[in-house]
């Protein structure tokens, strides 16, 4: 995994990386391809997304990285068995947060990808219910950051941003967006 020590050159050899990682992930069906892209070169040894839905995210971090474990939150269920390294979690995202050791110990998060309701509220709520079990160098992801209240949230989350919208394009105006932030920075 990376190294983020708060050193603005590390931050900016990571964000550089992440760049080249977006433009690269144009050509993989934008976002989804980003996540497995990001998975394969930051290593990470627990990816968690929040909001699974159809399993897109959680499929594409797992092939990014199979040696790592991702594990998939949503009150909705999917279907669990899509990798042999994913692991779900039919509850609430912010319960979720004080039970996902009961699945890997003490395993600190590398990457948080929240993907749920999309509002300010919820945002929050899953941030701060997560931020104590994130590891020094996790990154956060967030998509459809143009939605109401969510851009307020994007910007409440502290850490290095890095907005890549052209990754989640949509023809609705308050649709789409996505980005990452460095939160060990």
């Amino acid at each position: 995994m990376g190294i983020l020590n708060g050193d603005d050159m590390d931050i900016m050899l990571v964000a550089s990386e992440i760049h080249r990682l977006a433009e690269r992930a144009k050509y993989h069906a934008t976002f989804y391809g980003f996540l497995k892209l990001l998975t394969e070169w930051w290593q990470p040894e627990l990816s968690v997304e929040l909001g699974v839905y159809a399993g897109e995210g959680s499929r594409h971090m797992c092939l990014g990285y199979p040696e790592g474990i991702v594990i998939g939150v949503d009150v909705n269920m999917v279907h669990s068995e899509m990798c042999d390294n994913f692991r779900f979690l039919h509850m609430d995202s912010v319960l979720a947060a004080s039970k996902y050791r009961d699945i890997v110990g003490d395993v600190p998060v590398d990457i948080l990808f929240i993907d749920t309701t999309h509002t300010y509220e919820q945002t929050m709520a899953e941030c701060n219910a997560w931020f104590p079990y994130l590891s020094e160098n996790a990154i956060i992801v967030l998509d459809d950051l143009h939605r109401p209240g969510m851009m307020e949230a994007w910007y409440e989350i502290p850490g290095y941003h890095i907005q890549m919208d052209e990754l989640h394009v949509c023809p609705d105006p308050i649709d789409g967006g996505f980005g990452v932030i460095l939160y060990g920075s």
